[in-house]
């Protein structure tokens, strides 16, 4: 079957598993099957999936056994469907009793359709996202809590300093005081998660650095090599490296698999992903959040690997704002005047194309995004959900942000600038949020590389607010600060 799929150009396999010996000799089946599949999936191309299919099973417990010890991400599970010839031909997938999230596998009577499939690791659900679940969880989200800032407000009136002269940095630590639902905030524990994924439209020559970079670097990233890792070990904040659609299987197990898809589609051509595979990646960002909010994280700074990902960032903003092409699009990585021009020409050309809906941010990332920046879109509306502060990096990360507020703008309450993005659709992005970045440095790297500055900045806001002394407390009369309190004492020229 795998020499027949291979010379058709077929690269995506469901096997039926047997159902006798799973009954009567079930570890048997499983120590034979772990050391079958590893020696077939040797044999196999590297870029062909297979998908174990479980039809009687009704909790698949050996699969799932089977799956985890094989440990390849080319080997997927399809549960609980039927037989592949017969019951999946009439029955819309995602309405499976067992289905799970995935994109491995595509089969269906009247052409590809996606089956819900697993890698190996990955956490089962009991369905796909619907956009109805998405809905309800958005209006789960609680606003900052105005009684834990307006606590705040009151001490840093009460610090022993003139009034408002820590600037932004009393404004923060009021804001953290909101997200974290406390008058005396504190972030003990930060992380970086990086969403990596690959993007189609790299075969339109929008970007200098081949593809292959985006997995080398993911595995960077777990090694503590990258720019934004080297930050990260250094001030001790976890680094999570999550694969969502990185093209080729990731050899490194530090490298945590989402995989939604291998890669999007290339936009000046065809959608980047279904919309189902937009609400499964953000189904992904939802759950890292969940999992950071149980492992005790305060702060989750948000961060992206993927070549090509300036350009449908850019695709993504113009959708949703309606600006123009120039208005968006920079030099990424960096682009000669030619590889610019073409990056410009491609975009009109995706946006031309789909005519994304700028009022269904789920659409426009199905049609021009992709599935990093749709993982981080979840991220920070499961930030805002758990009552996490977000760090949003540059300019990959603020397009997400902002897909986050257009779905639920109680997202905004939890958003931290880190760094302003050398990239010229980013000052776009911050306007529309209405917020301001923390630090100017002329930053253009991404991956979450401003998200270990932002944190300790973070800190030191709310280093301040909780140990600096009252007035009462240092012994000193505070009288008088009175006339100055009463107006603007501080502004030199107010014409």
């Amino acid at each position: 079957a795998a020499d027949m799929a291979r010379d058709l150009g077929v690269r995506q396999l469901v096997i039926h598993g047997g159902f006798v010996p799973q009954v009567y000799f079930p570890e048997w089946y499983v120590e034979q099957s772990v050391l079958f599949w590893r020696e077939f999936l040797r044999q196999l191309p590297p870029d062909m999936t297979i998908a174990l299919e479980n039809v009687m099973e009704p909790q698949p417990r050996l699969l799932v056994e089977i799956a985890r010890q094989v440990d390849d991400p080319r080997l997927g599970l399809c549960l609980d469907i039927g037989h592949a010839n017969t019951f999946v031909s009439r029955v819309p997938p995602g309405h499976h009793p067992g289905a799970v999230p995935g994109g491995y596998v595509y089969i269906g009577k009247s052409g590809l359709r996606p089956v819900s499939c697993v890698a190996a690791g990955t956490r089962i659900r009991s369905e796909y996202m619907t956009r109805q679940e998405l809905t309800a969880y958005m209006e789960s989200i609680l606003p900052a809590d105005r009684e834990s800032m307006d606590a705040a407000r009151r001490r840093q009136a009460e610090l022993a300093k003139p009034p408002g002269s820590l600037g932004a940095l009393e404004d923060m630590s009021i804001r953290l005081a909101g997200v974290l639902r406390t008058a005396r905030p504190e972030v003990r524990r930060c992380r970086v998660t990086v969403l990596a994924a690959d993007n189609g439209v790299v075969a339109e020559g929008v970007s200098c650095a081949p593809q292959s970079v985006t997995v080398q670097q993911a595995v960077n990233m777990t090694r503590h090599k990258t720019g934004m890792s080297a930050l990260a070990a250094y001030f001790g904040d976890d680094v999570q490296v999550v694969d969502v659609g990185i093209r080729t299987p990731v050899p490194c197990p530090q490298v945590l698999d989402r995989k939604v898809r291998f890669s999007t589609g290339d936009i000046a051509v065809e959608p980047a992903m279904t919309e189902q595979q937009a609400l499964d990646a953000l189904a992904v960002g939802l759950d890292l959040a969940r999992q950071a909010k149980a492992e005790g994280i305060d702060a989750v700074g948000v961060g992206e690997m993927g070549i090509g990902n300036t350009t449908t960032s850019a695709a993504v903003l113009a959708a949703l704002t309606g600006a123009s092409v120039e208005e968006v699009t920079g030099r990424g990585g960096g682009l000669t005047d030619r590889g610019f021009a073409t990056k410009k020409r491609v975009l009109r050309q995706a946006l031309a194309l789909h005519h994304p809906d700028p009022g269904d941010p789920v659409a426009v990332l199905a049609a021009v995004g992709g599935l990093d920046i749709a993982a981080m879109t979840g991220l920070f509306l499961g930030c805002a959900h758990e009552g996490l502060a977000a760090a949003v990096d540059g300019y990959i990360s603020i397009v997400a942000a902002l897909c986050a507020v257009r779905l639920c703008p109680r997202v905004r309450d939890v958003l931290f600038l880190s760094h302003a993005s050398y990239e010229i659709g980013y000052r776009l992005a911050a306007r529309e949020l209405g917020l301001e970045p923390c630090l100017l440095l002329g930053m253009r790297l991404g991956e979450g590389s401003g998200c270990p500055l932002l944190f300790r900045v973070m800190q030191g806001a709310c280093a301040v607010l909780n140990h600096m002394a009252t007035f009462p407390e240092a012994a000193i009369e505070d009288g008088y600060l009175a006339p100055i309190r009463e107006g603007d004492a501080f502004t030199v020229d107010k014409s």
